[in-house]
This record gives C-alpha cells, sequence and structure tokens, in this order.
C-alpha cells in the first residue's frame, strides 16, 4: 500500500538527527505513523511496522509515579502541565498518576486548587 509518504526521504531525515524510524500501521481504508523520540522504546510487536499499532504508554505503577511524587516534593505549587513537561507525558496522565497517589493516600492536597499546595505523605 502507497501512503503517500516518501519513506526513503524520511528514513534519512531520521537517521541523520539520530531518531529511531517510526512504526508505520495499516488497515483496509486508512494507515498511520508513529514518529518515536530518540531513546523511546519501540513497541511490542511493532518492529518494521508491524501488524498491530502501538496503545500508549505502558501501565504505570498502581501506586503513581515516584517521579511525579519527587517533582512535587521539591516544588509544593508545581502544575499538572509542569509535571507532564519535565516526564514527557501528557496532563491527562500526571492527572491520573496523582489520582493514585491520592488514593493510596501518598499525596493531599492543602488549600484550594489555585492559592493551595500538595503535602507528600511518606509511607
Amino acid at each position: 500500500m502507497n501512503t503517500g509518504v516518501d519513506k526513503t526521504l524520511t528514513a534519512s531525515a531520521l537517521k541523520e538527527y539520530g531518531l529511531p524510524s517510526p512504526v508505520i500501521d495499516t488497515g483496509d481504508t486508512w494507515f498511520s505513523i508513529a514518529f518515536l523520540r530518540a531513546g523511546q522504546i519501540r513497541p511490542e510487536g511493532n518492529s518494521d511496522g508491524g501488524d498491530s499499532s502501538p496503545k500508549g504508554a505502558p501501565k504505570s505503577s498502581p501506586n503513581g509515579s515516584p517521579k511525579t511524587a519527587d517533582l512535587i516534593q521539591k516544588n509544593l505549587k508545581v502544575s499538572t502541565a509542569e509535571i507532564g513537561k519535565n516526564l514527557g507525558i501528557s496532563k491527562r496522565s500526571v492527572i491520573k498518576q496523582k489520582n493514585r497517589l491520592r488514593e493510596t493516600g501518598r499525596l493531599e492536597r492543602v488549600g484550594s486548587p489555585r492559592g493551595g499546595y500538595w503535602r507528600i505523605n511518606d509511607g
């Protein structure tokens, strides 16, 4: 199937910048191309654009991310967007991680959403 993307040009440009080759997935009436960041692990089963599409990031720890907790500990007023930017994940992923930390009692919000701060509880 011709995807309309010059694979030779794309591959040489990615190689020039030290980036991995893209993951190409196709169906009967569609195609998708996922460009990976440097150092990003290729989704399982997609060594050459195989027959399954990448389905998001690996599952997070059920207790929330230790890196998220560390960033909050360093700056108790850090925003969700800032955490996401620092960790290279979406704001939605950060919200999920914070929710898991709250459910386990490790994270607590003190004060209002705008004027408050986070408290990390050991345990």
